[in-house]
């Protein structure tokens, strides 16, 4: 396994405080004050943002420098569309083939989903979870391409998602339609998996988008 550079280690482990709500959407990200953190000169953060850049983390401008990326209502609606279109496809290559290696990731993820919820464990691990169970299954689909792609999305969508999930409700409707999605690919349902996985998405995507029209609201 290849070594992590200086600058991916730093990039790793602010995308991981990204995604932990650690840094919120649109939050500046001061390049002297992480140098400080990491202990290491300007230049390895510098390449660390162009890291982050690349991977959808951050936006970078030569007024405002590194900032964690924001999205506007319709730049949200327009990414989980794709991200929609994305699970309807990995849903129905999933169930024309009948897979039984992805019935059995199902059905491990979702028990561990549920014990996640019962045991009010930490948001980002439930986050994480549910997105290697995306890739996961993405992998199985047949489609070559689809993990790079669904990865690109999902870590664009990444801070908004953890948002959406603070509600328990919220965690429990997603955790039933992936039981959904499941039932529909072991009977060979194309039709009701491609639904399933799309309303996955549409749960999240109709709470984040509430989430940043009450962001941009004025104070009153």
């Amino acid at each position: 396994m290849r070594t992590l550079s200086v600058s991916e280690q730093i990039a790793q482990q602010i995308g991981a405080m990204i995604i932990a709500g650690e840094y919120e959407p649109g939050a500046r990200l001061v390049e002297e004050q992480i140098s400080a953190d990491f202990g290491v000169s300007r230049n390895p953060v510098r390449e660390a943002f162009r890291i982050m850049e690349r991977d959808g983390f951050v936006s970078i401008s030569a007024r405002r420098g590194a900032q964690v990326v924001s999205l506007t209502p319709e730049e949200a609606r327009d990414l989980f569309e794709i991200e929609g279109q994305l699970y309807a496809l990995m849903a129905r290559r999933l169930a024309e083939a009948s897979s039984r290696e992805a019935l059995e990731l199902l059905d491990e993820a979702v028990r561990l989903l549920e014990e996640s919820l019962a045991a009010e464990a930490p948001l980002v691990d439930f986050l994480v979870a549910i997105n290697q169970l995306s890739l996961d299954l993405a992998a199985l689909s047949g489609n070559n391409s689809l993990p790079h792609v669904m990865s690109l999305v999902l870590i664009r969508n990444l801070g908004f998602t953890r948002s959406s999930l603070t509600c328990a409700n919220r965690k429990g409707r997603l955790i039933a339609g992936w039981r959904r999605m499941r039932d529909a690919i072991e009977a060979a349902n194309v039709s009701e998996a491609e639904k399933a996985a799309r309303d996955i998405v549409a749960e999240l995507a109709s709470a984040v988008i509430k989430i940043i029209l009450q962001a941009a609201a004025p104070a009153h």
